[in-house]
């Protein structure tokens, strides 16, 4: 009972339930529930009607609401509640290493680049200096010898357009420099000279010169080598299908780079992830023109080791309405510009996607705006 008079003065002081919790070692909310609980067994004198017909208010007295001042030496010693900060003795710094910079890149589809794209893509090259550049595939489009139904007054004759795409390959070894690493991986347009090969004159597929290289490959055909680009193709798979079936590079442990063989109509990574299930690591490709990342955590459950996964759309460098094979509606989730991955080391999970992406009129990665010296403001 001295508990609830207790309450009941410090109440009548005008102080809070808050302070009076805190004072004695209650919630508000048990202040309070004791505080009515007392009041209803020590009702306050009531006081007359104020409309004089001989009944009662039924209230309690009315008192001055003007809460006292607290003693001096209680006005600063109140105790509030307050939450403990563990984790700000955690704070660290980040880590500041000298990291390497892969640009994946493809869907250029010579002699369809967006020419303004492709500048600065080259200007991206030449201000960046990437340690790598993996061209993801659909390098050139071999317009003249697709099986698909065309307009005859697109694109180039063969002979014309592999001069063309070794001029453009020759630009960017150029921008980037002779230190920088450049793989070229075969797409399903590059698959088109093979095919066409195969169909039109079999005796040729294979033809090698004296020296043991294949004459009608692309890789020759171009100088790639010439160009100190490397072809990627399985080493140690026998031939079973056009290049684009088994061309892959091993960027870092756990992260692969291929051009792709689907096309999800939901953009952003989707068409990537059958490659990424399929392989059991990361897989950044193109293919369906569209830019995203999709990430997945597996395991950190029943004893297996958790792990991140990424399923990476680089987007496009060609043209979006001028290839000739879909309605212009049809090509909005399609992004120009292309993916950088920096790596911190060569161990699972030391690397990071993020996307040079165009925006009508530059690129820009990271704050950093790229164009061509004519549109630059």
């Amino acid at each position: 009972m001295s508990l609830d008079l207790d309450i009941h003065e410090l109440r009548s002081k005008g102080l809070p339930f808050t302070i009076i919790g805190a004072r004695l070692g209650l919630t508000k909310d048990q202040a309070q529930k004791r505080y009515r609980k007392y009041l209803l067994g020590n009702p306050l004198p009531q006081t007359p009607s104020p409309e004089g017909d001989g009944l009662f208010s039924g209230g309690p007295v009315k008192r001055d609401s003007t809460p006292p001042t607290p003693p001096a030496d209680q006005q600063y010693n109140l105790k509030p509640d307050f939450v403990k900060l563990d984790y700000i003795k955690r704070i660290g710094k980040p880590r500041e290493t000298k990291n390497e910079l892969v640009v994946a890149a493809g869907d250029f589809q010579f002699p369809f680049e967006d020419p303004e794209v492709y500048s600065s893509f080259l200007t991206f090259l030449a201000a960046e200096r990437p340690d790598r550049i993996v061209l993801t595939g659909d390098i050139l489009d071999l317009t003249a010898v697709s099986a698909y139904d065309k307009d005859p007054r697109l694109g180039l004759p063969v002979q014309e357009e592999l001069a063309h795409t070794h001029r453009r390959l020759a630009e960017i070894r150029a921008s980037a420099g002779e230190e920088a690493q450049i793989f070229f991986l075969y797409g399903n347009h590059e698959a088109r000279f093979s095919k066409w090969l195969a169909k039109k004159a079999p005796e040729l597929v294979g033809l090698a010169d004296a020296e043991g290289r294949e004459v009608l490959s692309l890789e020759n055909l171009l100088r790639l080598k010439e160009l100190n680009i490397q072809s990627c193709i399985s080493e140690g798979v026998a031939y079973a299908g056009p290049e684009h079936l088994r061309s892959y590079y091993q960027i870092t442990e756990d992260l692969i780079a291929t051009h792709g063989t689907y096309s999800r109509s939901t953009g952003g990574g989707a068409s990537i992830i059958p490659i990424v299930d399929a392989s059991g690591v990361s897989v950044v490709g193109g293919h369906d023109h569209s830019q995203g990342v999709a990430f997945r955590t597996i395991g950190g459950f029943a004893g297996i080791d958790e792990k991140r996964t990424a399923a990476i759309s680089t987007g496009m460098m060609c043209r979006r309405t001028e290839l000739g094979y879909l309605a212009q509606h049809q090509v909005s989730r399609w992004s120009a510009g292309f993916a950088v991955i920096e790596l911190w080391g060569d161990q699972a999970g030391e690397w990071q996607p993020d996307f040079a992406s165009w925006t009508g009129t530059e690129l820009v990665w990271r704050g950093k705006r790229y164009a061509p010296k004519s549109v630059l403001r």
